[in-house]
């Protein structure tokens, strides 16, 4: 008989379900988490031919501008549901973790948590004592990347109950450096539409060189609140072309398949992962601490892609217009993709159940 793992989530995404699939071979799957809007961004997760248990919405509920959260009846299904162990994100802000921390010491349920970590935080009293406390009541502490480490390290904490697992996605069509032809003009972007992702530099950027004579045609994958007003914005713009939300990995593939960078000129998160399965070297701008996730620390400038200044218009089309090389671009895909092997083997629901298990 399976032991049961409860996983706790803020919202369903439609890319977390294969790894949630994964974990559903090892574990006996219960979810919780809060129904979400499609107009976000994050595609309609509804559960069918799973074998995930059951997933249950526990509406969240916002104080303060979303300063304080509360997800509703966590501690009521866990009590129905009986775990043997979970699996929760860890959100500072919101109570209901708090008291699910409290409420599993008490009871002794192993209680796991998975952290984008401090790499975005300054260092200070105030998140030592933060990320102190999160470990002390956690049986472990799950990072998403090395980085985020690093950072733990640097607020004076000891590292034994944090652990880094590698946040990433598996692409089943994923695309060998070998089948691109990094002579083409064409780059990829994939995210939500919404405030900071600054499409609007790729965009300018594009319609710029084209008053040069340089063509490149730019595909965008997305929904989001700002999804109608881009469309609009760059409607007389024919190189830039918007798919709306896709989350088909082999249509997604095949939309790649004539671009050589994936690039995301906002603030960028696992984005960057998926450019990498499709041998797309990454351009991404250098200021960690306002990316969406760690994850652009995958990218080191010049080796699997390119680092521009944060803020700085111009040298974003500096260095977008630098990548436009073939042979460097050969050089930063194939490394882009041997990044991505060392994230995925094992899989992101390997390293959990290995963690989990140890």
């Amino acid at each position: 008989m399976k032991n049961k793992l409860l996983i706790i989530q803020p919202q369903l995404s439609q890319y977390r379900l294969p790894i949630y699939e994964e974990l559903s071979i090892f574990y006996e799957v219960h979810i919780l988490s809060d129904s979400i809007s499609i107009s976000l961004g994050f595609g309609n997760s509804k559960l069918t031919n799973t074998k995930i248990k059951q997933h249950i919405i526990t509406p969240i509920t916002e104080f303060m501008n979303g300063k304080i959260i509360y997800q509703k009846n966590l501690i009521k299904h866990i009590r129905e549901i009986k775990p043997d162990k979970i699996y929760t994100y860890a959100n500072p802000h919101c109570v209901s973790y708090w008291i699910l921390l409290i409420y599993c010491l008490f009871t002794k349920i192993p209680i796991y948590s998975h952290s984008q970590g401090p790499y975005n935080k300054s260092k200070s009293l105030k998140y030592k004592i933060l990320y102190f406390l999160l470990a002390k009541l956690s049986t472990k502490v799950f990072l998403y990347v090395p980085y985020s480490l690093q950072k733990i390290e640097e607020l004076g904490l000891s590292k034994n109950k944090f652990q880094v697992i590698h946040n990433s996605i598996v692409n089943n069509y994923s695309i060998l450096p070998v089948f691109k032809s990094y002579s083409k003009t064409e780059v990829l972007f994939i995210g939500r539409l919404r405030e900071g992702c600054n499409i609007d530099l790729l965009c300018d950027a594009i319609i710029e060189l084209k008053n040069r004579g340089i063509y490149v045609k730019c595909h965008i994958i997305g929904s989001g609140v700002l999804k109608e007003f881009y469309i609009e914005k760059y409607k007389n713009c024919n190189l830039v072309r918007f798919y709306g939300q896709v989350y088909e990995q082999d249509r997604i593939s095949e939309i790649s398949k004539n671009c050589i960078i994936g690039c995301y000129p906002g603030n960028a998160g696992l984005s960057v992962v998926h450019y990498m399965s499709l041998s797309l070297p990454c351009l991404v701008h250098n200021n960690l601490s306002k990316h969406q996730g760690p994850e652009p620390s995958y990218i080191i400038d010049k080796y699997n892609g390119r680092l521009f200044q944060y803020g700085d218009k111009e040298n974003f089309s500096l260095v977008f217009t630098e990548m436009l090389n073939e042979t460097d671009l050969q050089y930063y895909g194939n490394n882009a993709y041997k990044t991505y092997i060392e994230l995925t083997e094992p899989s992101y629901a390997q390293r959990i159940i290995n963690a989990l298990e140890d």
